[in-house]
């Protein structure tokens, strides 16, 4: 699972299930993060990690690892 937080770009409303399509760098970082985690891993981005840090700090989380998950040219365009 990943976990990132912005202001997507909507796009429209799906043709089939009426439910909105978003897109743009918000959720290419989503999507990132996603393809970055493994096996039951939760991956959250920087900007996640800076709004939650103050609750994380209260919390005893069993393992809690900084990784960085860097953005390729594909995020840019």
């Amino acid at each position: 699972m990943g976990l990132h937080t912005g202001e997507p770009v909507f796009l429209a409303k799906s043709d089939k299930s009426n439910l909105p399509i978003y897109y743009g760098a918000v959720v290419q970082t989503a999507k990132r993060a996603a393809e970055a985690a493994h096996g039951g891993q939760t991956i959250i981005t920087e900007a996640v990690w800076h709004q939650l840090q103050n609750f994380l700090r209260q919390v005893d989380p069993p393992e809690v690892y900084r990784r960085k998950v860097h953005a390729t040219t594909e995020l840019n365009s």
